[in-house]
């Protein structure tokens, strides 16, 4: 079972996408999200999580930004806080009100669930049409329904890692470790990704990555190496702001593979890589993307590994630097150590040592594998 809603909207508002509704008349927009929250966590926990990133998430670069209140209450009897804010992002724009919702709901067993419900408008048009959004934000009624594509869940410091009912349960397992390794480090980092919702979904070992609801939009389309999106090509994809769900193969993380399937000689770097694009796109502050800025520029002037794909872009270079971190790559060079990286690259190693803290992934994804015959 999982958890959806349903709410009321006027006539005049539409929906723009999954969660995302808006209207015209007047200029608002309406967000509904939710994720999974760690075993025991309260609604005074995730409203303290949403305010800590609040304007960094939203506005960073906001010409004014200041919560106005937050308020106790109930929605559909779980515990409920009510947070008011106001947002410039420069002087000709209006000054936008926002009132958000955080809602934790435990109606059923396991983990709890924590929903973020935003309305937002121009603070001018609240005199006329604040009525409109409480009416909006009293409506929603929280509801459970039988769990579609994905059966499987482990919930791993507030991400979850999910998988169709045809996923091998090891592979599950498999996920979540590799991802509670790469999410022991920096508390903000870790903190971020249970926010955003950055999770893991495992892709089948007979479907491909446009096959998950997440990717389903992407068939048809090429990554920047002219591989097609809805192949055997590709077993796995990083998240990024919009789409924070990342993925990784079935097989990859058995180490299972077939004619089918490309092989990679570590189980755990298919899912080391994605996981560290998601780490970078979704929840890197804007020093650490300048620290890694300045690496990669340094890199491509040096000729660093030349008509590697790891020099593509920053994105590139960041995942296959992670993956040499945690010793499941060989795009470094053959039998890349962790010591290996640090004597090599000590500036890097340590801007990565800030972000993990020495996190290691168990022994048996950092195993060699033999290439199939």
């Amino acid at each position: 079972m999982e958890y959806t809603y349903t709410i009321e909207l006027p006539d005049n508002w539409n929906q723009e996408g999954e969660g995302r509704y808006s209207s015209d008349s007047p200029w608002a927009w309406l967000t509904i999200s939710s994720q999974i929250l760690p075993d025991g966590n309260t609604v005074d926990q995730f409203s303290q999580f949403v305010q800590d990133d609040l304007q960094k998430d939203w506005w960073p670069n906001a010409s004014l930004f200041e919560i106005t209140s937050i308020e106790e209450d109930l929605t559909d009897n779980q515990p409920t806080r009510r947070i008011r804010y106001r947002v410039q992002e420069s002087p000709e724009y209006c000054i936008v009100d926002v009132e958000e919702l955080v809602v934790v709901a435990q109606i059923l067993p396991g983990n709890p669930h924590g929903f973020r419900v935003k309305a937002w408008m121009c603070e001018d048009d609240t005199a006329n049409y604040g009525q409109v959004r409480e009416g909006i934000l009293e409506s929603i009624r929280l509801l459970t329904k039988p769990a579609g594509y994905y059966r499987q869940f482990i919930s791993v410091n507030g991400v979850t890692v999910k998988a169709g009912e045809t996923v091998d349960p090891a592979a599950v397992e498999a996920g979540a470790e590799i991802v509670a390794a790469m999410l022991s480090g920096r508390q903000d980092i870790v903190q971020c990704m249970s926010r955003r919702g950055g999770d893991l979904a495992i892709i089948p070992r007979d479907q491909v990555n446009t096959d998950l609801p997440e990717f389903a939009h992407l068939s048809g389309t090429m990554d920047f190496t002219g591989r097609r999106r809805d192949t055997f090509e590709i077993r796995g994809l990083g998240g990024v702001a919009g789409q924070p769900v990342s993925s990784a193969a079935e097989e990859q993380l058995l180490g299972n593979w077939e004619s089918q399937h490309p092989w990679y000689p570590y189980r755990g770097l298919m899912a080391t890589h994605e996981y560290a694009h998601a780490v970078q796109n979704l929840c890197f502050a804007q020093e650490d993307h300048e620290q890694w800025n300045k690496f990669y520029e340094e890199a491509l002037d040096a000729n660093l590994y030349p008509d590697s794909h790891m020099m593509a872009d920053v994105n590139e270079f960041f995942a296959v630097f992670s993956t040499g971190y945690f010793e499941v790559t060989w795009e470094l060079g053959d039998d890349t150590t962790r010591e290996d990286l640090k004597d090599r690259f000590p500036m890097i190693f340590q801007a990565l040592d800030e972000i993990y803290i020495g996190a290691i992934l168990p022994e048996i994804y950092r195993m060699k594998l033999s290439r199939p015959r």
